[in-house]
């Protein structure tokens, strides 16, 4: 718990003001929200394809495996290692976003990119559940399947380790396939999203007034 000496301005949502035992008003949103005052939202008729952001821990485990099932399906594959501008534009321009990165969903959320949360490797569960409860909208993760190994046959005795690899990319590419065609996306309320925006709006201005004179 923090002492008096700590001034809390707000935190990402409900499940963090609960651990930091601080007042439930101080739970308004992730400051990424913000970067839609700084990017055009595209509008839904130029919008087209499908993107998969994974996590960037993922991306760089299986990111070779990962980037030809996604050729194969005909899904961008958006790292969030990418330059800024290459990544908010894959994401804006996208018709739905499959995101195991969280600040995937983020982003895409404030762009108006709607959006599913599924994952493979990476997925950490407080987190996710905190900023969804900040903007009202459902948790409901989607699991692909277990990790496989980019690692190619180099001898005998990896055969069955190959072979299990292969079955388990298999599983994540049809899955990832039925919920290009059957998954339900979500994206938070307008009104929701642009009262958050403006609470952080405001706390910054309160902060650099205080401090930046």
């Amino acid at each position: 718990r923090l002492d008096a000496s700590w001034r809390v301005a707000c935190v990402r949502g409900p499940k963090t003001a609960d651990l930091m035992e601080i007042d439930a008003d101080k739970a308004v949103c992730d400051g990424a929200i913000l970067l839609s005052d700084f990017h055009d939202v595209v509008p839904p008729s130029r919008r087209q394809g499908v993107a998969f952001v994974p996590h960037v821990h993922t991306a760089r485990a299986i990111g070779h495996g990962l980037s030809e099932i996604c050729g194969n399906l005909g899904l961008d594959y958006v790292t969030p290692d990418l330059p800024h501008e290459d990544f908010v534009g894959a994401i804006s321009r996208a018709r739905y976003v499959l995101a195991e990165a969280m600040h995937g969903a983020i982003l895409a959320d404030t762009m108006r990119t709607p959006w599913l949360c599924c994952h493979i490797m990476h997925h950490n569960r407080f987190k996710w559940q905190d900023w969804c409860g900040s903007l009202g909208v459902p948790y409901d993760p989607v699991y692909l399947g277990a990790r496989f190994s980019d690692a190619g046959l180099t001898s005998p005795a990896r055969l069955p380790h190959v072979m299990v690899s292969a079955l388990r990319r298999r599983r994540i590419e049809g899955r990832l396939k039925k919920l290009m065609r059957e998954g339900a996306p979500l994206l938070s309320e307008e009104q929701v999203l642009a009262g958050r925006k403006r609470q952080l709006r405001g706390l910054a201005e309160e902060i650099n007034q205080e401090f930046a004179a």
